[in-house]
């Protein structure tokens, strides 16, 4: 499936700054408006003042327990969670510096009977775009990187079944094997 990003959305710093937003002053500025996104020159970091983005969820290392069976949260010393026996380990970080990508509008989606390459990093969003496509600028993105469930049999990404009464919900049993309680 393919998603389209609106390019007459509001929200964009060109609905109300136009494509040539700096001053006269500043007008060589201008020059660069047709190849670079306002963002990518205005937001040079996210997650500054010292207020975490997630940039790392490994859902496989759920499922841990206390030694009396009971499920865990961890806390870093921002007090954020760093580990949930219903969600496994995350990492934050602050002033995160984005990556760079060429992008045209385009994204491209990892849908649930996407097939997979189990041997390849999967992408569950791609941005498509080119220098030399005539509609792609440098846009300023957030990489975020997970380990999530898939589908050994079908190669396609898995909903995990978490909650609900039923032996096979995670959150009731914390494991991902098996049907039944643990002992």
């Amino acid at each position: 499936m393919r998603g389209k990003v609106e390019t007459s959305n509001p929200a964009t710093c060109e609905a109300c700054h136009g494509n040539a937003p700096h001053p006269l002053k500043d007008a060589k500025l201008n020059d660069h408006t047709n190849k670079l996104a306002c963002q990518t020159c205005h937001i040079p970091q996210f997650a500054r003042g010292n207020i975490g983005t997630k940039m790392v969820w490994d859902w496989s290392t759920a499922g841990k327990l206390d030694k009396d069976g009971k499920p865990i949260i961890i806390k870093d010393s921002a007090g954020r969670v760093s580990y949930d026996s219903k969600k496994g380990d995350f990492r934050y970080e602050t002033h995160v510096i984005p990556d760079y990508i060429w992008f045209n509008g385009t994204v491209n989606y990892t849908l649930r009977d996407t097939k997979l390459n189990p041997d390849q990093v999967v992408k569950i969003n791609s941005f498509e775009g080119s220098p030399t496509d005539g509609k792609s600028k440098v846009w300023p993105i957030k990489v975020f990187r997970g380990k999530q469930p898939y589908d050994k049999a079908t190669s396609t990404l898995l909903i995990p079944h978490t909650y609900g009464p039923d032996e096979g919900a995670f959150w009731s049993y914390f494991n991902w094997r098996s049907r039944s309680p643990r002992a």
